[in-house]
């Protein structure tokens, strides 16, 4: 029996020791695995902590292309505004390029009928001046008469005189009447074509300034534009970069789910060994 005790005593031993060597060496593998978890645990609080700020980072972003977006809101209905105005402004141009167009017409035709009015008072001045000149010589040549002429032949000469001076002096009157409307005439159309000058004057003053702020709101329109644009790519940039921040936060969190639901998988060598709780009991 005592030499059969001695060979079962070392066996024992030997088993204890390889026992007491494996226990030791599970200790500090589970030791090792509780510190990667804790690694583990600590990338995952700043990995949280790093999505909070980027959360709010993100709410910031969504916040300013809010505020883009109400500005091009903004911009579009300013244009809209400018456009309408430079509509009404363009109108107001036609309109005014019309009544000028017409007003020249008539501009034309008052000159026309003056210069045809003028012709005819010139005509009839001519007359007149011819009807005088006949009345002066007539009457120097009754004063010749009277001088050269004998008594008997006088009377009748001085009557055949004196009706022809009387009709040449109602043919110079009636001259001088028709002066007198034609010169009443040009006077009258003379003062048309001053009112149809400045009313014409007034309406290039209207187109001009008409046109003056056509241009300052195509100005206005193409700066409302450029804003808006540029409001516009920034609201585009601002969504590109959001979305590319939301699958990085994505990927993210899916690596560090997989990693904290399976941290043996995730350890090189702890892959088929027993979880913490196991190997304690």
């Amino acid at each position: 029996m005592p030499g059969l005790t001695h060979p079962f005593t070392f066996l024992l031993l030997s088993v204890l020791l390889v026992l007491l060597l494996l226990g030791w060496h599970l200790c500090w593998r589970l030791r090792r695995q509780h510190a990667r978890m804790r690694r583990l645990r600590q990338r995952n609080a700043s990995a949280q902590r790093a999505a909070r700020a980027a959360l709010g980072q993100m709410r910031g972003e969504l916040q300013g292309l809010a505020g883009l977006a109400d500005q091009v809101s903004l911009f579009s209905a300013e244009c809209d505004t400018a456009l309408q105005q430079q509509q009404g402004t363009l109108e107001q141009v036609a309109a005014a390029l019309q009544r000028i167009k017409v007003e020249s017409q008539q501009l034309t035709e008052d000159a026309r009928q003056v210069g045809s009015e003028a012709r005819q008072s010139l005509q009839l001045a001519a007359r007149g001046q011819a009807g005088l000149s006949a009345t002066l010589m007539a009457l120097r040549s009754v004063d010749r008469a009277l001088v050269a002429m004998p008594a008997a032949a006088l009377g009748q000469e001085v009557r055949v005189l004196a009706r022809q001076g009387r009709d040449q002096t109602y043919d110079a009157n009636l001259a001088l009447a028709g002066v007198g409307a034609a010169a009443s005439g040009i006077e009258e159309r003379g003062l048309s074509l001053v009112v149809a000058c400045e009313a014409q004057a007034l309406g290039i003053e209207v187109l001009d300034a008409a046109l003056e702020d056509a241009r300052q709101l195509v100005l206005t329109s193409a700066w409302r534009s450029r804003q808006a644009r540029a409001a516009s790519e920034a609201l585009q940039a601002g969504t590109q970069r959001l979305d590319a921040r939301m699958r990085d936060l994505q990927q993210d969190a899916g690596d560090e789910k997989h990693a904290v639901q399976d941290p043996v998988a995730a350890l090189p060598g702890l892959a088929g060994q027993p979880a913490p709780h196991t190997a304690e009991h």
